[in-house]
């Protein structure tokens, strides 16, 4: 299963994504997800700031940023 990610703003009914002409010909399922903004990114600064207080296992991050960029 090949996937992509794009982050971008909607601005109008019509949408341009280069990164889809591979799928081109083929059966996909397109699935749209507001995203929160500034919720997720609160939410990583509150992280950041228990780092000295909570273990963190940084090859699990690492790794799971690395899976999110499909």
């Amino acid at each position: 299963m090949n996937a992509i990610k794009c982050n971008m703003i909607i601005e109008s009914e019509t949408i341009t994504i280069p990164e889809l002409s591979q799928f081109i010909g083929k059966q996909v399922e397109i699935i749209l997800i507001e995203d929160s903004g500034s919720q997720q990114r609160g939410s990583i600064s509150k992280l950041r700031k228990l780092k000295n207080r909570v273990d963190f296992d940084e090859a699990a991050v690492t790794s799971l940023r690395e899976v999110s960029l499909i």
